[in-house]
């Protein structure tokens, strides 16, 4: 969400200024609470947060994540 986002673009440009640098924070806190827990091995809790975080956004919902491990030669 991060990468993906112009919320960078639009504080740099003064364009929606306050609201793209609190979106932009939140993407951060969620990336940081996340790869916290992942970091600290509390997995089953973390995947319940991915789900969370996910249904939120709903981002991308129609990729399947295999497509990409069998373009770098992995089975899916």
């Amino acid at each position: 969400m991060l990468q993906a986002s112009d919320w960078p673009f639009l504080v740099t440009t003064g364009q929606a200024k306050e609201y793209a640098t609190e979106r932009f924070l939140g993407h951060v806190e969620r990336f940081n609470r996340l790869a916290g827990m992942i970091e600290a091995g509390t997995l089953v809790p973390a995947a319940e947060v991915a789900e969370e975080l996910y249904q939120v956004d709903k981002i991308f919902e129609d990729i399947d994540y295999r497509w990409f491990a069998e373009r770098q030669g992995r089975p899916a």
